[in-house]
């Protein structure tokens, strides 16, 4: 898994990144987060233009955005810009200080902790435009580019560079190095996203107008800029290879004999030190089979006693203090998925892990609602 940035061009859900950072990519997640509340959405690929490095995708409608208003007009030397973007956020999505993401039942909808909440905003780094200059894409094609001083980092790419009137002036794609003791990046000029858009029919709002003078100090200026243009933001979840499955064939629950041995399977632990282990008691009333990447195959027992005293939910996973049914696997995430007991079905949903989930033979994609056990 890697992330990138990207945004929002109109209401019918049209979102703008690099190629590269969906290059080879076998599923695309867009994502908005907004106070505790992480909104979810797949995305496909509509049109590639790797040539520029660009790609549109689309995506079903994500609450609390808005679009985002382009610039086709030449930058200048010293115009002040934004560049905006979500560096290290995979490491944050990897190790949430607040235990991980929980879903709100909600499909494409999770919650997160107020602590966690920080690292779902964007990052915001000001600078000024250098020039205006023809660089080479990397993939065989060729645009014109903005050199400019706003830092971009990993997980930058593909974000919006915006002017103090927070539209956009190019998408960020590259550091250039460092030149006389100044380090320069370069974004991709609007005016090559304007052309690709308007030759494949998909609607923007253009405008060709100079960049406002506007009123008060530059640094408010420019923090106000910023705080409005998080609405058009969103990060990139992007699988770059089939997901990896951590259960590749989930039996059916199976009732068990009361009289059966009722043990944890050999090579397994239940709960940890900040969670109480499920009481052996009621273990084997239902069992759940299955295999982890590696091929070895596990076997975890649970009783609807067991989902009723965790409130109707038991998580799957690595780590024994985030988890009631612990699989001490690498490739098995911290909090990998959920099983839901509901109305005497039991349903499994992804918890966003690295590796994927696989339930009666189909992958659950990331944002998906549970699907039920056979």
């Amino acid at each position: 898994m890697s992330t990138g940035t990207g945004f929002i061009i109109n209401k019918v859900g049209h979102v703008v990144t690099n190629f590269h950072v969906v290059k080879d990519a076998s599923e695309v997640v867009v994502a908005h987060g907004k106070d505790t509340k992480v909104h979810l959405r797949p995305a496909t690929i509509v049109l590639n233009a790797a040539e520029k490095d660009l790609v549109i995708l689309k995506c079903d409608e994500l609450p609390g955005t808005r679009s985002m208003t382009i610039v086709n007009r030449e930058t200048k030397g010293g115009q002040e810009v934004m560049a905006i973007g979500f560096p290290g956020i995979l490491d944050k999505m990897l190790s949430l200080a607040g235990g991980g993401p929980m879903e709100t039942g909600r499909p494409g909808e999770l919650t997160i902790s107020e602590e966690d909440s920080a690292a779902f905003d964007p990052v915001a780094f000001p600078g000024n435009v250098g020039k205006q200059m023809p660089i080479e894409s990397g993939f065989g094609g060729r645009f014109v580019a903005v050199a400019h001083s706003a830092k971009i980092s990993e997980g930058n790419s593909g974000g919006p560079l915006i002017d103090r009137d927070g539209r956009l002036v190019g998408v960020n794609v590259q550091m250039a190095g460092t030149r006389l003791g100044a380090d320069y990046a370069f974004s991709i000029h609007a005016s090559e996203l304007v052309a690709l858009a308007s030759s494949h029919g998909i609607p923007i709002d253009v405008t060709t107008s100079k960049v406002s003078r506007g009123g008060g100090t530059r640094l408010h200026v420019l923090l106000y800029i910023a705080v409005a243009a998080f609405a058009v933001v969103l990060f990139l979840l992007v699988l770059r290879k089939p997901r990896m499955v951590m259960v590749d064939a989930m039996s059916r629950v199976i009732p068990s004999r009361r009289s059966a041995p009722r043990r944890t399977p050999q090579g397994f632990e239940r709960g940890g030190h900040s969670r109480q282990a499920l009481p052996s008691a009621d273990r084997g009333t239902m069992r759940l089979r299955g295999r982890d990447v590696q091929g070895r195959s596990f076997d975890l027992a649970f009783s609807k006693s067991d989902f009723d005293r965790a409130g109707g939910r038991l998580v799957i996973g690595r780590n024994g203090d985030l988890s009631q049914l612990v699989v001490p696997q690498d490739s098995v995430s911290r909090q990998h998925a959920t099983l839901v007991h509901s109305n005497g079905t039991v349903m499994v949903a992804d918890r966003n892990s690295g590796n994927g989930t696989r339930v009666n033979g189909c992958e659950l994609g990331v944002g998906q609602p549970p699907a039920a056990l056979r």
